[in-house]
């Protein structure tokens, strides 16, 4: 390593100078290397090979997973030649030091090593991959990023829920991207005032809820049904997504006085 800062700008620095440049260009080196990693495996996660390879929904994973191993041993090559060039700690100290330091923390070491394995047998057990919509330990979301060490799932407020892969128990895979949601109104009034209002509130829950919500049905014609007029439409939207069908109902049951709403959940 003297070789590479053996260069003409170090002659005119000082022992604490150089020591600071020494430090910040391994930092500068173990970051770029890094990039340069990340770069070729997005390039071969690209490639029409490994789409051959392995299934689509999986190249996602394995290559994150890949690239967090790649991370973790980047970061402790730097830091073990931080320690001897920089710190000048002596190399069988650092060996001895790294020894005792496993032992120290290999309790919290299986648990890293528990949360590998059972990635691993998410992924190649095909339980769930990034894009599905699941349940994990009773919580309900989008799975939006999987690594080495845990799943993150978003809910149906927004909020990031970061479960380790070691203490997840208990998974539910939605099958579908989709809910197939069917609205049935019975009223009393005008098949031309329910359409209003129905019109008006279709707009409104579209704009407010426009990423959660696919596709909004016509209102079917009325038809009599007992005493009442009665009509349907149908909504398509992300699951889990069920206070946006209750505010649904309840803005009919507020904008139509005496209408009644019955929901189904068709597959």
């Amino acid at each position: 390593m003297k070789k590479i800062f053996n260069i003409k700008i170090l002659d005119n620095l000082n022992f604490f100078q150089i020591k600071f440049v020494k430090f910040f260009l391994y930092i500068f080196a173990g970051v770029a290397f890094y990039k340069i990693i990340k770069i070729i495996l997005q390039k071969v996660k690209k490639n029409k090979l490994s789409k051959k390879v392995l299934q689509s929904n999986k190249i996602d994973i394995l290559f994150s997973i890949i690239l967090s191993i790649i991370k973790y041993i980047i970061y402790f090559i730097t830091i073990l030649l931080i320690l001897r060039d920089v710190f000048n700690v002596n190399p069988a100290l650092i060996v001895t030091a790294t020894g005792v330091l496993g032992l120290a923390v290999g309790l919290g070491i299986q648990g890293l090593l528990r949360d590998f394995v059972s990635g691993l047998f998410i992924l190649f057990e095909n339980q769930f991959n990034i894009g599905d919509y699941v349940v994990l330990n009773n919580i309900k979301g989008k799975v939006v990023n999987f690594n080495i060490k845990n799943v993150k799932i978003v809910d149906s407020q927004g909020k990031i829920n970061i479960i380790p892969n070691g203490k997840i128990n208990n998974i539910i895979r939605y099958p579908k991207k989709y809910e197939k949601i069917k609205f049935h109104l019975f009223y009393s009034g005008k098949y031309n005032e329910i359409k209003k209002v129905y019109s008006h509130l279709k707009n409104n829950i579209l704009e407010r809820y426009k990423r959660i919500i696919k596709e909004f049905s016509e209102l079917s014609c009325s038809k009599k049904v007992s005493n009442f007029n009665y009509s349907n439409f149908t909504i398509f939207l992300t699951p889990f997504n069920d206070e946006v069908v209750e505010n649904l109902k309840e803005l009919f049951q507020k904008n139509f006085p005496g209408i009644l709403v019955y929901i189904d959940k068709l597959q």
